[in-house]
């Protein structure tokens, strides 16, 4: 009986085909393409933070102290970091603070510009949050 029931549940499943998106949900997206030139890894002049942009839709980096991964949504000069986490060692308040307002600006990013050999990462306003310089390999 538990065999016959579980061929039936088997063939409704198949029956009911691939899952689709509910209304009002969006379906799953394509990978990310990163503007030009910008995947690599990436550093803030005069601080020990990085950041690398994999060029699939994901960023990871050192943030002071801690790693910190994330994923990203880019169109023309919009940037959008999300679902931005980090491993949770202690280290001295200093270090503790700025990598506490580094990650705040990530998730504050909407845009960005190129200037020379730097990107700009700007909130909504254009609002420079961080300037990145490419870490030499």
């Amino acid at each position: 009986m538990k065999a016959l029931l579980s061929c039936l549940m088997l063939l409704c499943l198949l029956a009911a085909g691939p899952a689709r998106a509910a209304e009002g949900e969006t379906p799953a997206a394509a990978p990310v393409k990163p503007p030009p030139g910008f995947t690599g890894e990436w550093g803030i002049p005069g601080a020990d933070i990085t950041i690398v942009f994999d060029g699939q839709g994901g960023v990871s980096g050192f943030s002071g102290c801690n790693r910190f991964m994330a994923g990203y949504t880019s169109k023309g000069r919009q940037l959008k970091l999300e679902r931005i986490g980090s491993t949770r060692m202690m280290c001295s308040p200093e270090l503790m603070k700025a990598e506490t307002e580094f990650l705040g600006h990530l998730a504050q990013v909407a845009r960005f510009r190129k200037v020379g050999p730097e990107v700009r990462l700007m909130d909504e306003h254009g609002k420079v949050l961080l300037k990145l310089k490419r870490v030499p390999r």
